[in-house]
């Protein structure tokens, strides 16, 4: 599935890893680019524009450099960024980023700075309601040099997230991998993660990857492995070979339905997870002309098993795994079963194990 091209270069300071193979775009990248821009979402859609950013911040992880035919591809939607923002003033971020990625490839032309300004002069980014969102604006306007919110509100949103993403019990509890990998990357690319920081921060990655794996969530798996080749963590084996065998279980089928979703953004999250890990590029055999990207439906869900019995237990419930394994597997399904017990042989489980069992005193 994956390939590994000889010649190294450096890279940028938010890519997955330094120092990995320069690539020439593979053939994949181009049939992705066709059918994300004309057959799986009407034009300008959040979701259309969603699935550009990605393939284009694939790109970017995994060092490829995008052969300009297929940059002229994006060439109409360049030139139209600024009219699109002007009437879908709510995709400011992803119209925004596509901008900057388009023109880290190569494509010519000042349309970021354009955007820029406008953002700005309308103060759009001291509205947000969420920190998250002005977290990833600070970010597109830092790739240019420039503060969106003055030093010191980025100061105070940079202490917010920090604080936030060091909340290892909370990544333990609830289905917030997404979100936390997000927050690690950019501030990772920024600069703003601190020793100081650094080991509590570790262990929320390590408690969202137990999550997203006990939840068949291979997305989130695969965006979270990608954060562990950033932080230099050990990514445990089991999990890894979880999210590359969910991507060989992919199947393509004919053009998506309109407005449907698919499995197309597992291939998103698994190429710069296996980048990161020395595997190369993506060599799929994909369709020609529309097609989208299913999964299997799984069969059973262990998080939700494995929750339904703790929430059955009496006052005899612990966090210590140990003693509960006992009373836990004989309930489970064998799929549940097998899942569980697979992530309890990684190091860090017991951990987790201790906080998502919530074994305190009833409310």
């Amino acid at each position: 599935m994956f390939s590994v091209s000889p010649a190294f270069t450096e890279t940028d300071s938010d890519n997955i890893v330094a120092f990995r193979p320069k690539v020439e775009t593979p053939l994949v990248w181009r049939q992705l680019a066709d059918n994300i821009l004309q057959h799986r979402h009407e034009p300008e859609s959040p979701k259309w524009l969603s699935e550009i950013v990605y393939l284009l911040m694939a790109a970017r992880r995994c060092n490829v450099t995008l052969h300009w035919d297929l940059i002229q591809k994006f060439a109409e939607l360049y030139e139209q960024l600024t009219d699109i923002l002007q009437f879908r003033t709510e995709e400011y971020p992803r119209l925004l980023h596509i901008a900057l990625e388009l023109e880290r490839q190569g494509m010519p032309g000042q349309v970021a700075a354009r955007m820029i300004d406008w953002i700005r002069s309308r103060e759009l980014v001291g509205a947000e309601q969420s920190d998250d969102r002005r977290l990833y604006v600070s970010w597109l306007f830092w790739q240019r040099n420039t503060s969106a919110l003055g030093h010191a509100e980025d100061q105070a949103l940079v202490g917010r997230l920090m604080r936030r993403l060091a909340r290892a019990d909370v990544f333990a509890q609830l289905p917030m991998g997404a979100d936390l990998a997000r927050g690690i990357t950019i501030l990772t690319a920024m600069g703003d993660v601190q020793p100081p920081s650094m080991a509590m921060i570790q262990k929320s990655v390590e408690n969202g990857l137990f999550y997203g794996f006990l939840a068949d969530d291979p997305i989130t798996v695969g965006r979270l492995i990608s954060v562990c080749h950033l932080l230099g963590m050990t990514v445990p084996q089991p999990i890894e070979n979880y999210l590359f065998r969910q991507v060989s279980r992919l199947r393509f089928d004919g053009a998506l339905p309109q407005e449907a979703d698919d499995d197309l953004m597992l291939l998103f999250a698994a190429q710069p997870a296996a980048y990161g890990a020395g595997l190369g590029v993506m060599q799929l055999e994909l369709p020609t002309g529309p097609f989208s990207a299913h999964l299997p439906l799984p069969n059973v869900s262990p998080l939700r098993e494995v929750t339904d019995v703790l929430r059955g237990m009496s006052q005899s419930r612990s966090g210590d795994w140990h003693s509960m394994r006992a009373q836990i597997e004989p309930q489970l399904s064998f799929p549940a079963f097998n899942r569980l017990h697979t992530a309890a042989t990684c190091s860090g489980f017991d951990a987790f194990f201790e906080v998502f069992a919530r074994p305190y005193e009833r409310l």
